[in-house]
């Protein structure tokens, strides 16, 4: 699964962020945000929609060696013992997570201040409301635009706190801020 998943929004000290949010409250797009856009931007949109959602029964791919025409992915498929710890959690899941909540949103425009990957801040971000038989597409229902380049916008020296993490104040407002730039950065796309 190695670089098959998106697991850290915001950069936290595993470095696999794909924003920062910077300690004065603004937010620069890291080049992996770049990275993934272009990825999603390769989607066969269609193929996905012409799946069989309401199947009950779908035979996977037998897992073979020749499947995997990528040099830098090995061709076995032994499966690692799992780590100290990971059993109880997939026993008995984590105790008392984190969990997040859907809110009414009171505005649809991004009041925080957002750099591109080159540092060039982006305006005009808003979150658009699609009708419910809709969903962001890569490339459609864009928002935002790069400012001009006359240096009216700088980002601002990556200096993530060294604060945060479940329960503090800058880890709720960071979720909070992610929670919001998600959508908007999603409507980017």
């Amino acid at each position: 699964m190695s670089g098959g998943l998106i697991y850290e929004y915001s950069q936290e000290v595993s470095n696999f962020g794909l924003v920062v949010l910077n300690d004065n409250d603004t937010c620069s797009i890291r080049v992996d945000y770049d990275n993934l856009q272009k990825q999603f931007a390769k989607l066969d949109i269609a193929a996905l929609e012409s799946t069989n959602a309401t199947a009950t029964s779908l035979t996977p791919p037998r897992c073979v060696a020749s499947l995997i025409t990528d040099s830098s992915f090995p061709t076995t498929f032994a499966i690692p013992e799992i780590p100290e710890g990971g059993q109880d959690l997939i026993n008995n899941g984590i105790d008392k997570p984190n969990n997040g909540k859907l809110v009414d949103i009171k505005s649809d425009k991004v009041t925080s201040i957002v750099y591109n990957s080159d540092g060039q801040e982006l305006k005009n971000l808003a979150i658009k409301e699609l009708p419910e038989d809709q969903s962001n597409v890569p490339g459609e229902n864009t928002s935002g635009e790069t400012a001009s380049a006359s240096g009216t916008g700088s980002a601002p020296k990556a200096t993530e706190s060294k604060k945060g993490g479940a329960g503090s104040e800058r880890g709720v407002k960071g979720w909070v801020w992610g929670v919001v730039a998600v959508v908007g950065a999603v409507c980017l796309l």
